[in-house]
């Protein structure tokens, strides 16, 4: 009875922490992406396209942060990004 419940509970412990690891590359992978030289490439052009004088003195987008606190794995194969611009949320 002792070598059941043992066994049972090496089963759940190893199961939660596949869980907690594929949890933890997702995370990674999508920081990787987002900060990433083809993301960042593609945030500016975003935002280029938003305003053509972007990053210049006479655009009214000077800068932009991400906002890793809602940075996540979109179901569908992409990524949401949250984008701070010019400090102002």
């Amino acid at each position: 009875m002792r070598k059941i419940v043992i066994r049972i509970l090496t089963v759940i412990a190893v199961i939660a922490l596949l869980i907690i690891g594929k949890i933890q590359i997702d995370k990674y992978r999508v920081k990787s992406i987002t900060h990433g030289e083809e993301g960042k490439a593609a945030i500016e052009n975003m935002l280029k396209i938003m305003d053509e004088k972007a990053f210049t003195s006479e655009g009214k987008i000077k800068s932009y942060k991400i906002d890793d606190s809602y940075t996540e794995r979109n179901p569908m194969g992409g990524v949401n990004i949250s984008i701070v611009v010019n400090d102002d949320k």
